[in-house]
């Protein structure tokens, strides 16, 4: 619970700052989190070689997300993945997106491969997003 209360505040603080956005999707009684968006910029990536550095700089944002895993359904990611597109584009006006996972969500490396992305950067260092994913130009 203090882990949770600590990120929280950190996430609030972020937005408030204008640093990073984290969102939550709650289910219909608003009382349980069910996924979690978030929008990071490329300097929240701080372990990187100088090559990746200068490729990273070619956009300005990343997303990632989560499901709850008792609640993954292809259909429902799906949702949200079609949501994000639209949303980065029409509202955030983002042109370059880049989506953030790692080897460990073999669900939205799928999700990503179905939906045409390409694996765009695999940071060499131990990351928490160890894979960048792009739509193509």
């Amino acid at each position: 619970m203090d882990e949770n209360l600590t990120d929280l505040i950190r996430h609030s603080q972020e937005h408030v700052d204008n640093l990073a956005y984290t969102y939550t999707i709650l289910n219909m009684d608003r009382n349980h989190c069910l996924r979690c968006i978030y929008i990071k910029p490329v300097e929240s990536i701080t372990v990187c070689t100088l090559e990746e550095e200068r490729k990273l700089r070619t956009i300005n944002a990343f997303l990632s997300f989560w499901v709850r895993e008792s609640l993954q359904d292809y259909q429902m990611e799906q949702s949200i993945f079609n949501f994000l597109i639209k949303w980065m584009k029409e509202t955030w006006q983002f042109n370059e997106l880049a989506f953030a996972t790692n080897y460990f969500v073999p669900q939205q490396i799928s999700l990503f491969e179905k939906n045409g992305l390409y694996l765009w950067m695999k940071l060499s260092y131990p990351n928490r997003y160890q894979t960048l994913w792009k739509l193509p130009p």
